[in-house]
């Protein structure tokens, strides 16, 4: 069976023997025909991998005659190098020169063309050095081949965002387009095919006027925005005028004006602000609070504020839809002129109806002597002497132990509202006197009036009341409601009216009941019971710091100086006189 001669290569430099290769070319010279090649469709499809492969010269189909028959191709490849484009096989047992399979790459010899591929069984080639680039002039050097050379031509770079395009370095470049079409309400951008694109935005823009605000673009135009306030509309004194060039112009103006506030009056133009005084309001009920609404002007509200009524026979009047209501009878109302009425069973009080009311005065037991101790006993004033007093503070309660509080008489109309001994949070110590309810330590069991109270005898000389305080009040701002009075014969001295969140000295002057008995009293009264939601009062360490610089006695051993020169007595004043004694060396 015969075999299949291999595929021809282009550029295979095919040996024959030369005698077969001049046979050939003999049988070429002499116009020999040249019989058609059994295998030009099968060499048209072989193996192409050495295609860029290329002869040297160019020859037409030659039948190859040889005295040996050949088997395969291989057996027809010696001898001399075919020309470009021819191949060798074995076609019935004899080696023929065949055609090399259109489009495999050759090499005509030729420096200056380029391109070069088979068409035919003929090495030919496409243009000559022409790289189509338009910026390079080209041509062809016969020892080197195609030459380009770099050129500054007009041309075209094929993009609508460019103009005057020239050659540079072998590239055709232009100068971009100015795109900017001085409008804000675009986008400007550049497309190579399309060409420059004006593309309408939204957002904020400004209209050249200085007169809008909030301008923005519409469809590509700037759309003027709102009118820009100029100066204040609510305020008279200042006018505003609007400039499209340099904006708003404010002038500032003087006279009368309204505030638009009902409670002032007399309104005037000051710097640029309308203003004036504050309306008072006052309707002199003293069942109303006044205030003033800068709509409508002076306004009052009921209130249910203690009052008095202007009767002396009544008590605890109260305020009820702005009128002042009698309250309960007073036990101390009185006939003008019945003092038999006013008598308390004390024989130490005068007691008179006086204005209605009964007055039961304390004997006037001074004797106008700081030395003694002046008090009524029984009805009966009795002065003795206080004999020699001493600096130093003397205390009168420190809440502490079994007697923590003797001396002490308390009373509340509250049941559960009361003064106690207590432990929670003293100044000092263990225990701590408290007016409010326990465990609760609140005070919020409706109205109350608690009286603590104890008597005292006031030595001779300057003389301060000392005690420290906690005061827990729901209202604190005056003493209308929730305070703590103190009073001393019934004479109230300083209260206190606001919260104390912590322990606080209070001190009281008493010199101006110096050497007499009196009554210390400590009254928490709440008025009524609205907001009574705090905590109470905590009273701790009271103490009488006594300044005393006179030299008081019993007897004339209380007046002993230790000067030998003198004469040391006890006066009737229960004072100390010392005389000097005449000659003393």
């Amino acid at each position: 069976m015969r075999r299949s001669a291999p595929l021809p290569r282009a550029r295979r430099a095919v040996r024959w023997p030369l005698a077969l290769v001049s046979l050939a070319l003999l049988t070429v010279a002499a116009g020999c025909p040249t019989p058609p090649s059994p295998h030009a469709d099968t060499l048209s499809d072989g193996e192409g991998d050495d295609a860029d492969t290329t002869s040297t010269t160019n020859h037409p189909d030659t039948e190859v005659i040889v005295p040996d028959e050949c088997l395969e191709a291989s057996d027809c490849e010696e001898g001399a190098v075919l020309p470009a484009c021819k191949g060798v096989d074995c076609v019935d047992k004899k080696c023929v020169v065949i055609d090399l399979a259109d489009g495999l790459g050759c090499d005509d010899g030729d420096p200056c063309t380029t391109g070069e591929s088979c068409v035919s069984g003929a090495c030919v080639a496409s243009e000559s050095c022409d790289d189509g680039n338009p910026c390079t002039t080209d041509g062809c050097d016969p020892d080197n081949g195609c030459v380009h050379t770099f050129n500054q031509l007009p041309c075209d770079d094929g993009s609508l965002c460019t103009s005057e395009d020239r050659c540079f370095q072998g590239a055709c470049t232009g100068v971009a387009l100015d795109i900017d079409d001085q409008n804000q309400c675009t986008t400007d951008s550049c497309d190579a095919v399309l060409g420059v694109q004006h593309t309408p935005r939204t957002g904020a823009c400004d209209d050249g006027d200085a007169c809008t605000d909030h301008d923005t673009c519409v469809a590509g135009a700037c759309v003027p925005g709102d009118d820009v306030v100029c100066g204040d509309p609510d305020n008279p004194c200042i006018v505003g005028s609007c400039d499209p060039d340099e904006g708003c112009q404010i002038e500032i103006v003087s006279g009368e004006c309204d505030d638009g506030n009902a409670c002032t009056e007399n309104d005037s133009c000051i710097e640029g602000v309308c203003t004036g005084p504050t309306v008072t309001c006052n309707d002199l009920n003293p069942c109303t609070d006044d205030y003033c609404d800068t709509a409508i002007g002076c306004t009052t509200v009921d209130n249910v504020l203690p009052c008095d009524d202007g009767d002396v026979c009544t008590v605890d009047d109260v305020c009820r839809e702005g009128q002042c209501e009698p309250g309960d009878a007073n036990p101390a109302c009185c006939t003008v002129g019945d003092d038999a009425a006013c008598a308390d069973a004390d024989p130490c009080t005068v007691d008179v109806c006086d204005d209605g009311l009964c007055a039961n005065t304390p004997l006037d037991c001074d004797d106008s002597r700081a030395c003694t101790a002046d008090r009524c006993v029984g009805g009966t004033c009795e002065n003795p002497s206080w004999g020699p007093a001493g600096d130093a503070p003397a205390t009168v309660s420190d809440f502490e132990g079994a007697g923590a509080l003797e001396g002490w008489s308390f009373a509340s109309d509250n049941a559960n509202v009361t003064w106690q001994l207590d432990a929670l949070d003293p100044h000092g110590g263990g225990g701590v006197l408290y007016c409010g309810a326990t465990p609760a330590y609140s005070y919020d069991f409706g109205k109350t009036t608690a009286d603590a109270s104890r008597a005292l005898s006031l030595p001779p000389g300057n003389i301060t009341l000392r005690f420290w305080a906690k005061v827990s009040f729901e209202e604190n701002t005056s003493c209308i409601f929730d305070v703590l009075r103190v009073t001393v014969d019934g004479e109230e001295l300083t209260p206190i009216c606001s919260s104390l969140d912590v322990w606080t000295e209070q001190t009281y002057d008493l010199s101006a009941y110096a050497g007499g008995d009196v009554t210390l009293t400590l009254t928490f009264d709440t008025f009524d019971d609205q907001a009574n939601n705090g905590g109470g009062v905590w009273i701790d360490d009271v103490t009488l710091e006594v300044d005393n610089d006179l030299a008081c006695c019993v007897d004339a051993g209380d007046c002993d100086d230790g000067d030998p020169c003198t004469t040391d007595t006890c006066g009737d004043d229960s004072a100390c006189d010392h005389v000097e004694v005449p000659s003393c060396p």
